[in-house]
Formats: structure tokens, C-alpha cells, sequence
């Protein structure tokens, strides 16, 4: 037989369930099946031993700030547009994360009693603070090829160049990528391949050192010496590895110009590019 007592008159537990509810509706535009005013969902909502759900579900919490997803019949969508989160709980659970975080994935579907998992994010961790240019001539694009991973005895990236200002010539360039050698010396550079514009083949003339340390930081410094070419728009890249004598483990986290995890081309004002011995752009650390 159908319950029909005012909501009002209704145990404490088949109101927490009819708020629930209600909740869901308004959030999906769903029915209830459930007969009530709104002067009598305010007063049900304002039972302190219930919770009537906003956008994303019963117990969600808003678009437009983080937070996990509901739980009840319908689990809420968590999170923000622009911010990751854990995935609602019920029948049918709500998906994590964020529609507008660099590269965050959605989290997993909840079941009947387990909430879906957070979405997880790729955007680049902030950079170390440093002594910067108020403006960028020439920018360093970055690529970690050791997908993010802070301790490697090898570090390995591919290194672009893009250029806003004046052309130069391309043998007046040196890059240095700022690291810290943890004790370890003897250091050893590899240049895998370069290109200036894809076809140009750079590789034979690209030069690596590990001049003394400055700025309390250790670098390797990328030169061009043997290099004819007019940069106008920049270099397409530069692979560059390198190691300690006898290999030994890196801790890259303390490194300056570390970006992690950059999987992609990714500007890096850490990277300190300098033409004819002048920096024109990026950052370099404080010491």
C-alpha cells in the first residue's frame, strides 16, 4: 500500500531518503513519484540530520567547485569544471575530474556502495622560483622522455627553440639546463639528434659541456659552434641525454629546469637560452 503521509509526518529515515531524492531530480531532471511543496522541502532540508544535494546529485556538491559526488540513488558528477575530484557513490556512480585540467582523465564509475576513483592529472608541476626576465625573446620548449620519473641515472629530454625577436645567427646560441649533481661529477652529454627544420640535420654540430657551477647550480650548456643557419622562428629539436662517471642516480626533483611530467613540447622558462653570451629569456636560479 502506498505511503501517503505528508512528507512532514514521515520518519526521520524515509525523509533523508526523500531528500535524497529530490536532490537527484532537481539535478537530473528526473521525477520522484513524490508529492511535496517547496515550503515543505525547505523544512525537510532543514532537519540538521539531513542533507538536500545542489547540481551534481544528493549530497554533491556544486559546479563549479571541488569536492566529491553525491551518494544516493544517482552518485553527483564531483568535482569542477576546473578542478579534479573522487567520484560519487550509488547505484549509478559519478565520474571524477575535471573537464578543463590539463590532460586529468575521468575517475572510475561508483558501484551501489563504492564511490569512483579521482581522475588523475598531467598538467607540469610549478617550477622552482627563479631570477627572471621581464620578457622572452627566445623560449625553450621542453619534453621529458623519462615520462616524469625523479630519479633516473640518465636524464633525457628533447629541447626546442622558438624565436620572437630579432634572427641570429644559430652558432651565436648556447642553452644551459640548470640540474644538481648530487655529489656525482664527471658528467658526460649525448646529443641523439637534431634538426633545425626537419630537414637540416644538426646533430654533428651541436656541442656539449658542464662548465663550473653558477647560481649555486650545476648546468649543461648546449652550444651550436659548427652551425650556418639564420635562426629566424627557431629550432625544431635537440635530444639531448646525459650521465655521470660512473653512472649514478639522479634525484631530478632538486633539479631548476626539471618540468614534470612534460610528455609534450612544453615552453620551460627554466631552460635559460643566451645569444652571444647575453640571456634573452627564461629564468636562472637564485642562488
Amino acid at each position: 500500500m502506498q505511503d501517503v503521509r505528508s512528507p512532514l509526518e514521515l520518519p526521520a529515515r524515509h525523509r533523508a531518503w526523500l531528500a535524497a531524492a529530490l536532490g537527484a531530480a532537481f539535478a537530473y531532471g528526473c521525477a520522484t513519484g513524490v508529492a511535496v511543496t517547496d515550503e515543505e522541502l525547505a523544512e525537510i532540508c532543514d532537519d540538521p540530520n539531513l542533507s538536500c544535494g545542489e547540481a551534481t546529485g544528493a549530497g554533491g556538491s556544486p559546479i563549479g567547485s571541488a569536492g566529491t559526488g553525491g551518494t544516493g540513488v544517482v552518485g553527483g558528477q564531483s568535482g569542477s569544471f576546473n578542478s579534479g575530484g573522487t567520484g560519487g557513490s550509488g547505484i549509478n556512480g559519478g565520474q571524477s575530474g575535471s573537464f578543463n585540467a590539463g590532460g586529468s582523465s575521468s575517475g572510475t564509475a561508483g558501484t551501489s556502495a563504492t564511490a569512483g576513483t579521482g581522475g588523475t592529472g598531467t598538467s607540469p608541476q610549478p617550477l622552482a622560483e627563479g631570477d627572471c626576465l621581464d620578457t622572452s625573446s627566445v623560449t625553450i620548449l621542453y619534453r621529458d622522455r623519462k615520462n616524469g620519473a625523479t630519479s633516473t641515472n640518465e636524464p633525457s629530454m628533447v629541447l626546442s627553440v622558438q624565436n620572437s625577436g630579432p634572427a641570429f645567427d644559430l652558432s651565436a646560441l648556447t642553452i644551459r639546463y640548470w640540474f644538481t649533481a648530487d655529489g656525482n661529477s664527471g658528467f658526460t652529454g649525448n646529443v641523439d639528434y637534431a634538426a633545425f627544420d626537419g630537414q637540416q640535420n644538426l646533430t654533428s654540430t651541436v656541442m656539449v659541456s658542464f662548465p663550473p657551477a653558477e647560481n649555486g647550480s650545476d648546468y649543461v650548456e648546449l652550444s651550436f659552434p659548427g652551425a650556418t643557419a639564420s635562426v629566424t622562428t627557431g629550432v625544431q629539436e635537440v635530444q639531448l641525454r646525459f650521465h655521470s662517471n660512473p653512472y649514478a642516480d639522479l634525484d631530478q626533483s632538486n633539479d631548476f629546469s626539471f618540468l614534470s611530467p612534460a610528455t609534450n613540447a612544453t615552453p620551460n622558462p627554466n631552460i635559460t637560452p643566451y645569444v652571444n653570451g647575453t640571456q634573452v629569456g627564461g629564468c636562472t636560479p637564485i642562488p
